[in-house]
């Protein structure tokens, strides 16, 4: 900790609890400019020199927030919370039995369905696969056929669904879970409902190991 900072904060200290699964977009998700990780960067490396050399004003206990699209600046002051601690891992090996994909509700056994689990689904009996992001994102899923219905539009009208299984499926399987659960809460017991774990992303990926697996053979 710096002398300086006094009680020292955490980000839980101003985020208390993760967001429920589909509430924010990742970066894979909702993309990020490209110069914005070098700008941020290097205002990240300044403030690390400040620290060391004990120059300056170092962003002790505050978060500056960078807005590119108009280029404003502000910041916000944190405060200690008294029940912080008690959610912060105590050392490495708590950390790493932290399971942080339930926590931020990125995975779910009873509506998850891996890309494996998917394919042997398909093989077996009919799914109705719906696509659930905004029109303008890409790139489309590989050899997987899908009805596109964004998550946006879900509110005016709920996809009609006639087959008794369905995989829900976004970029990374973030939204896909939040629309799964939301389906199942819908059709109760009288249809099956998943989520494909990773998403689009995965499976394209998957599908792009496969190939090069087939040509190297």
């Amino acid at each position: 900790n710096h002398p300086d900072a006094g009680e020292a904060v955490n980000y839980r200290d101003l985020f208390p609890q993760p967001p429920g699964a589909g509430e924010v977009p990742d970066c894979a998700e909702a993309g990020v400019l490209g110069v914005l990780p070098g700008m941020i960067g290097v205002m990240q490396a300044n403030e690390a020199i400040k620290v060391i050399t004990g120059i300056g004003q170092p962003l002790l206990n505050r978060l500056l927030s960078y807005n590119a699209l108009n280029n404003t600046i502000y910041e916000v002051t944190i405060t200690a919370r008294k029940d912080t601690p008690a959610r912060i891992p105590k050392d490495a090996e708590a950390f790493r039995n932290t399971d942080y994909d339930w926590l931020c509700g990125m995975h779910d056994p009873r509506f998850t369905i891996d890309c494996l689990g998917l394919e042997n689904l398909l093989r077996t009996k009919p799914v109705e696969i719906i696509d659930i992001r905004e029109l303008h994102e890409t790139p489309a899923p590989h050899d997987l056929f899908c009805r596109r219905i964004p998550l946006s539009l879900w509110k005016d009208k709920l996809p009609a669904v006639e087959r008794d299984t369905v995989v829900v499926v976004c970029q990374t399987g973030a939204r896909s879970l939040h629309a799964a659960k939301q389906l199942a809460d819908i059709f109760g017991k009288s249809k099956t409902v998943y989520s494909l774990h990773g998403g689009v992303v995965t499976w394209n990926l998957q599908a792009k190991n496969k190939q090069s697996n087939g040509k190297e053979t």
